[in-house]
């Protein structure tokens, strides 16, 4: 009967151990993603939010967070023929590090803004299939952006 005892204790403990290691190692590659534009312009997001509250409308959006690691596409921008998108910010980080991108079609990382900041940015857009995406490290703030559109450019949520 001890046998069985320390058999069941050494499995429970030992899928505790890899359930723990398995979290950090994700939470690890979300840490990683800030500052690595080649894991930016990947498709697939990887994030995490201890909170948030994410208001999207069809060319605006609130978001307030806290804990945010990772990516998060917040639109895809689809262009017919190559255009110009205004994005308009006000942004309040509190702690950790904030930023939203551009990503094109060609997978280049253009920044739009970075921590706390209001104002606007003039993107060239190319042709093609495109995303507007937020990045996080260990962020809290929240932040509204709206887009104008200049071409034939439409927007859409994921």
């Amino acid at each position: 009967m001890k046998l069985h005892k320390c058999i069941y204790l050494i499995v429970v403990l030992s899928a505790l151990i890899i359930l723990g290691c398995g979290c950090k190692a994700g939470n690890d590659y979300k840490r990683s993603i800030y500052n690595d534009n080649s894991k930016i312009a990947e498709d697939a997001d990887r994030y995490y939010f201890k909170f948030s509250s994410f208001n999207p409308e069809d060319k605006s959006v609130s978001i307030k967070f806290d804990d945010f690691i990772g990516m998060h596409t917040i639109w895809l921008v689809s262009a017919a023929e190559d255009g110009k998108l205004t994005v308009n910010y006000d942004s309040e980080i509190k702690e950790g590090k904030f930023k939203v991108v551009y990503v094109s079609p060609d997978k280049t990382v253009t920044d739009i803004f970075e921590g706390e900041n209001s104002g606007s940015t003039i993107i060239e857009v190319p042709k093609g299939k495109g995303k507007i995406k937020i990045i996080g490290l260990d962020a809290e703030g929240s932040v509204d952006i709206s887009l104008a559109m200049e071409g034939r450019i439409s927007v859409t949520k994921p």
